[in-house]
């Protein structure tokens, strides 16, 4: 079942008549603030007879770092995942709210959820006794729909096909084997140098690319006498050869920075050809991403998703 939290910035100077209030599990907007404060704009054309609420899995305020959101969001997902489960992370919201910075770091919290999720994955493997543990990582971004590698130097545009055990993967990508958090940490910013990003009048930093760190792992049972633990680069020939006999638990953890929705007219993309396209292609994008997560999400199990 998806889970949905919000987490909410510090407010800008120009965001200071805010009608908008938050508790633990719920956001709500105030139909007497919203009349006082006018918080949506001149512009906007609205008006709230009402208090309308919205209630979500958990809400943080802006007191919380990104370590708190790690611990809460994607620690306790991290113990299915190193079983055999696959698990996703997706940072959504408008341009300018915070999703790169919660997924990846910043100026002002320079580890995201991602590092501190690589830490417990490498120390829990490392911890193991019992098991051996192959540690892959692969960084794409999707800009205007077409999926490209964030570890070739040339960016390569990738294909999307259905392979028999691992379902959809992006073929011909670069993985990259990792053994200890420091060299996944390295792939990661790696990857991110190459990322689609231009300035807009919403966002000086504005990612105009989805991005999608992909964390692999193989793991199966040691053989009598073999110590447990992540295999070193050395130890990865011999795994690949034995690796077609042994019996393999294999599972993958999507980390994905969506780029933000915006409006056209307020980001200004309106006064370039190729911002405007960015812009209708990643509007069109989420549309069909919540799509896909409202049909997942149903009770049922939901239904196909063409």
């Amino acid at each position: 079942k998806p889970r949905v939290y919000i987490r909410l910035r510090p407010l800008e100077a120009e965001e200071e008549n805010n009608c908008w209030q938050y508790g633990k599990r719920e956001v709500h907007m105030d139909e007497h603030a919203f009349a006082r404060k006018n918080c949506m704009g001149d512009d906007a054309g609205l008006t709230i007879q009402q208090s309308v609420q919205f209630t979500f899995d958990q809400v943080y305020g802006p007191e919380v770092d990104n370590k708190g959101v790690y611990a809460d969001v994607v620690e306790p997902m991290l113990g299915a995942f190193l079983e055999g489960y696959n698990a996703a992370v997706f940072s959504y919201g408008q341009t300018g709210s915070g999703k790169t910075h919660t997924m990846f770091g910043s100026a002002a919290d320079s580890r995201g959820v991602i590092f501190h999720a690589l830490d417990k994955i490498c120390s829990r493997c490392e911890g193991h006794a019992e098991r051996r543990f192959l540690l892959r990582m692969e960084v794409v971004e999707i800009y205007n729909e077409e999926v490209y590698d964030l570890l070739q130097p040339d960016k390569p545009k990738l294909l999307i096909v259905d392979h028999p055990h691992k379902g959809n993967v992006c073929s011909g990508s670069n993985e990259l084997i990792f053994t200890s958090a420091r060299e996944g940490v390295d792939i990661v910013q790696r990857g991110l140098v190459g990322r689609a990003v231009r300035a807009t009048a919403m966002n000086p930093n504005s990612s105009r690319s989805h991005a999608v760190v992909r964390v692999n792992v193989e793991s199966r049972e040691c053989h009598p006498g073999e110590p447990g633990g992540i295999i070193g680069m050395a130890e990865v020939s011999d795994w690949m050869q034995d690796s077609r006999r042994a019996s393999l638990t294999v599972s993958a953890f999507n980390f994905v920075d969506l780029t933000g929705s915006e409006r056209v007219k307020k980001a200004g993309t309106d006064r370039n050809k190729g911002m405007l396209k960015e812009g209708t292609m990643i509007n069109k994008s989420l549309v069909t991403l919540g799509i896909c997560i409202r049909e997942l999400g149903k009770p049922e199990g939901g239904g196909f998703v063409p």
